[in-house]
């Protein structure tokens, strides 16, 4: 007679298959040293928002189109059609804002406690390359509404992409797709902001969270071995308890700002139309540093300082020495987060309080074409200054309508200027640009159009003549009067074109 041998029991069916028992005490069961505490939340909150922002993502990205003939439609279509739309965007719009201050909290409240001291140095090093990544994808997904503001804020940022020293401008025709914003600059970065970026902060979260797991909770610093292990608890129910309610909290505040203050939509972005760009209040500061540095110095306040404090921070665990985790005893740590933390916030409050805005300029008269046009004419230069120059240097020449925010940009109408930069000057700025304040335009205009532009600005620097003066035969170059001896003392190359840009003005008016 034979016998079926017992099972032992394995916890049912879905244990033995699944071991969703074992899984349930290692992820709700683990115990806290110290027992859990309000402090504690701030890793989940950023958890709770990184999810938070995929599935509204994923929700967008179902009525978004990314080209350039769709992408401020279909938004705008989202915002006005799609049921709960505008709230949807909204949220993903100020939860990005709201990753970013929680991020940095949490790195803060990390440098305070100590918490990157061994063993825990590979912890801090994920949580500042997720900040990197963070900051990246609030970069790539601020383009996509193609408005008015995120065209010219992107193509400010990609000028800053382009001072990166050897690989700038590679990374930048990489970035953007060709020598100006357009489709391809689009459905990249809605490649990098929809499915590079997130996969890589999902990864980098799991290994982040391993890592968290295996070395624990960083302990209070004021309590004994002995306090700590009397209050040991584990993370379900205090913790668990503690981090749901901060995570309703959070998401209450969260949406009723985004009821009160939708994601803003501007106009369709006008390559041709004048607009000063400002980034999101997470780059004013960088956008405030610019401003500390002269002409030709701009890479220190776009590339040097920024990597030196990135590098700083990320490689802080291996650079900090002292073995102590109270604040009181860490004097040089302390110090350097003082200074770093004050001087990021100073510069951002700074430049958004100082901020001064471009005002529209009036609609112009349009002007009568001339009777007869010469050959510079005939490439619409005043058009072609219009699309390309008009937005940053004003329809006068003078860029005084950026100048608050842009010190250091020049004065056409200016004698001055005019005689320090020949032609050729002149049209080498054109074609390769000033990165990141001005972009190169030489793989955009052909070399006929620059010379066109280069006359065109001439043009700037010849004064009008009094409306009550009568009309005169126009004197010779070498008979000027004798108030433009600053012009006489120009250059060959300059008075040498002002005959040119004598005609070209006029024809213009």
């Amino acid at each position: 007679m034979s016998t079926t041998p017992q099972q032992p029991d394995d916890g049912g069916f879905w244990e033995s298959r699944t071991g969703w028992r074992r899984l349930k005490e290692s992820l709700l069961l683990e115990p806290l040293v110290g027992g859990s505490r309000w402090a504690s939340v701030f890793g989940s909150l950023l958890l709770f928002m990184f999810l938070l922002q995929v599935i509204t993502g994923i929700l967008l990205t179902m009525n978004y189109a990314p080209s350039v003939e769709t992408a401020w439609k279909s938004v705008s279509f989202i915002d006005r059609e799609v049921p709960f739309g505008r709230f949807i965007r909204a949220l993903h719009y100020w939860g990005a804002s709201a990753m970013i201050v929680l991020l940095l909290v949490h790195i803060i409240q990390t440098f305070v406690w100590g918490a990157y001291k061994r063993p825990r140095e590979l912890t801090w090093m994920l949580g500042v390359l997720l900040l990197f990544c963070t900051l990246g994808l609030a970069f790539s997904g601020y383009v996509l509404p193609w408005d008015e503001a995120a065209y010219w804020a992107t193509k400010v940022g990609l000028g800053i992409v382009a001072t990166v020293p050897l690989v700038g401008d590679y990374l930048r025709t990489l970035l953007q797709g060709g020598p100006d914003l357009g489709n391809l600059t689009l459905t990249r970065f809605f490649t990098l902001h929809a499915f590079v970026l997130p996969i890589a902060v999902a990864l980098l979260a799991v290994v982040h969270l391993y890592l968290f797991r295996l070395h624990g909770v960083t302990p209070p610093w004021w309590k004994s071995p002995a306090q700590l292990e009397a209050a040991k608890e584990p993370f379900w129910p205090g913790q668990a308890w503690k981090d749901t309610v901060a995570a309703l909290l959070l998401m209450l505040a969260l949406a009723v700002w985004c009821y009160y203050w939708p994601a803003p939509l501007r106009a369709e972005a006008d390559p041709a139309k004048p607009y000063e760009a400002r980034p999101e209040w997470y780059f004013m500061s960088l956008f405030q540093l610019l401003k500390y540095f002269p002409s030709g110095y701009e890479v220190f306040g776009t590339f040097v300082l920024p990597s030196l404090f990135f590098l700083l921070l990320f490689f802080w665990p291996l650079l900090d020495r002292n073995p102590a985790r109270n604040p009181r005893q860490r004097p040089v740590a302390m110090s350097l987060l003082t200074l770093g933390s004050t001087g990021l916030v100073s510069l951002t409050v700074f430049a958004i309080t100082t901020d001064t805005r471009m005002r529209e300029p009036a609609t112009t008269v349009p002007r009568p074409p001339p009777v007869a046009a010469g050959a510079h004419q005939k490439l619409q230069v005043a058009k072609l200054f219009s699309q390309n120059c008009a937005a940053c240097h004003g329809d006068d020449g003078t860029g005084g309508t950026v100048r608050a925010g842009m010190p250091s940009i020049p004065d056409f109408a200016s004698l001055p200027w005019q005689a320090s930069h020949s032609d050729t000057a002149i049209e080498h700025l054109i074609q390769k640009g000033k990165p990141p304040l001005m972009p190169a335009f030489g793989e955009k205009l052909s070399q006929e159009q620059i010379r066109g532009l280069t006359l065109f600005i001439r043009a700037f620097g010849i004064p009008a003549r009094p409306a009550q003066a009568p009309a005169k035969p126009a004197p010779a170059v070498d008979a000027l009067p004798t108030s433009r001896h600053d012009a006489r003392a120009a250059p060959l190359a300059v008075r040498s074109s002002e005959e040119d840009a004598r005609s070209l003005l006029l024809s213009t008016k």
